[in-house]
């Protein structure tokens, strides 16, 4: 930190001697330090954030009456962290670390595996017609069925999904512990959703980083969660789809080496695709294609009826109870 610190006194006394006020030369060391702070957090991260770009370009330009926006330096602040820290261990403190698999695959398999895909044939009308059911279209509607799937099948209900928001440029990453209670309607449940993945949003820039920190999580008396399940959405406003496990991933490799099974959703005008990606040595071709009927099962029932309690969805023509992941003995039915 030596460096730094030299930076930040000569910084002082040169631009205060070029006409910056001593607010202004503090405002520009707060936006310095929190591109630093960025790139520690994000070492694999090639570019400063646009944000905080344009703020650190702004707190240069003390000769115009334009202010640097606060936001992106506020986030990055030590206020910023401790209230997401809060978050997150208030959300996952008290989830069990199990895998969502658990019912489906032995094992975490290889994590070095390339993964295959296998889409899943759904048609686009119904998609379109189950879009208008929450008030954030698609992605969070997918995603709700796709949680109420996980948890159908490992006959809790809990589901952990990675998930991610904002554009290529901008990614988010976001875990969310979704709770889809069976006797909650889908309505609702879409509801919920849309709510966890905003408070996700709001707290995200350290997301990872908490809850992958088993010395921390100790010390908050909690324990990481397993992350094994990604789910990723493209629209038509960003260019180019999600990689197997997730682009954004990219900047944290544990993770992503982590993903045993991933569902994408291509979102665009006149076309509308759902991919799942796997590893096969966890999980075989037919249990994913056993996922895909039975998610295509559940956006059939709920387009009719959004209402229905997510205990009572049928799974692929099967009827169900609702702590039952399927109708016979897993190992019979995914024939391992």
């Amino acid at each position: 930190w030596m460096p730094q610190s030299g930076f930040e006194q000569w910084s002082t006394f040169y631009l205060q001697r070029k006409g910056m006020t001593r607010e202004q030369v503090k405002r520009f060391v707060r936006c310095f330090n929190a591109a630093i702070k960025d790139k520690l957090i994000n070492p694999n991260k090639r570019e400063i954030d646009p944000k905080l770009l344009e703020s650190l370009k702004a707190s240069c330009q003390f000769d115009k009456p334009v202010a640097p926006d606060p936001t992106p330096i506020e986030i990055r602040s030590a206020a910023g962290y401790n209230a997401a820290e809060r978050f997150w261990v208030s959300e996952f403190g008290d989830a069990v670390p199990v895998s969502n698999l658990d019912m489906l695959c032995d094992g975490r398999g290889d994590r070095e595996e390339a993964q295959e895909v296998l889409s899943c044939l759904i048609e686009p009308s119904l998609l379109d017609q189950v879009r208008g059911i929450g008030q954030q279209g698609l992605a969070h509607v997918v995603l709700a069925a796709y949680a109420a799937l996980l948890s159908r099948l490992s006959g809790r209900e809990e589901a952990i999904v990675v998930t991610s928001a904002g554009g290529p440029e901008s990614e988010k990453v976001l875990p969310l512990r979704l709770q889809p209670s069976w006797d909650l309607s889908f309505r609702s449940f879409v509801k919920q959703v849309e709510r966890k993945v905003q408070q996700a949003i709001d707290h995200s820039l350290y997301s990872v980083h908490i809850l992958t920190n088993p010395w921390r999580m100790a010390q908050r008396g909690a324990a990481p969660p397993v992350f094994d399940v990604g789910y990723w959405y493209r629209n038509g406003s960003h260019d180019g789809s999600a990689g197997a496990a997730g682009e954004e991933l990219e900047l944290y490799p544990d993770v992503k080496r982590g993903i045993n099974l991933a569902l994408r959703v291509e979102d665009r005008p006149g076309h509308i695709k759902l991919v799942f990606s796997y590893r096969p040595s966890s999980l075989s071709r037919q249990v994913i294609e056993r996922l895909g009927l039975y998610l295509e099962s559940i956006l059939k029932e709920v387009s009719g009826n959004p209402e229905v309690a997510l205990g009572d969805i049928t799974l692929g023509g099967e009827p169900s109870g609702g702590s039952l992941a399927v109708s016979v003995d897993a190992a019979e039915e995914f024939n391992f």
